[in-house]
């Protein structure tokens, strides 16, 4: 693994999907083949896996989701899911019950 950081820094580092040069592409090629990886590793297609700073940002982000779900302003399925009240985001436990 940090082989594979060093490489990157060192031979191909570019701001991924933005630009059409040969770093760019390289950079771009090389993080969507990661995303792939872990994805079949997780059992997920590819579009549902978000890449995130984190495990606090991607608790944030699936706080912020789900409370938006809460108000009605998320479709379909998204509605099923909350946080227990008092749940601390850095370790939610979430309600998966039907409503």
């Amino acid at each position: 693994m940090l082989e594979a950081e060093q490489e990157f820094y060192e031979q191909r580092n570019s701001a991924v999907h933005r630009g059409a040069h040969h770093l760019a592409v390289e950079a771009t090629d090389a993080f969507e083949d990661a995303r792939s990886t872990v994805a079949r590793f997780v059992g997920v297609e590819d579009d549902e896996l978000i890449w995130t700073a984190n495990a606090t940002a991607g608790l944030n982000l699936l706080a912020y989701s789900f409370s938006n779900a809460s108000v009605g302003s998320a479709g379909g399925e998204a509605g099923r899911f909350a946080l227990k009240p008092g749940t601390k985001s850095s370790s939610p436990k979430w309600n998966t019950t039907p409503t």
